[in-house]
């Protein structure tokens, strides 16, 4: 996961997850498919923000995905 998505913008993440379910894509609310993407990056103990990721393209193709340096 991480090295897939490392350099990436989250928007790209996000448009990958709108794709799922693969039997019902597309079936979830923006914020709820932003709420994977932070269930993602929380279960790979990348740090919370201090506001809750927002279900907006726009606002998360301002955050760059970035794989912490051992």
């Amino acid at each position: 996961f991480i090295s897939a998505w490392s350099g990436q913008p989250l928007a790209e993440l996000f448009k990958a997850v709108q794709t799922m379910p693969e039997d019902n894509p597309g079936s979830l609310n923006a914020q709820q498919y932003s709420d994977v993407i932070a269930y993602f990056l929380q279960l790979n103990k990348f740090p919370s923000g201090s506001d809750e990721l927002k279900g907006e393209a726009d606002a998360l193709a301002t955050i760059q995905f970035v794989e912490a340096k051992p």
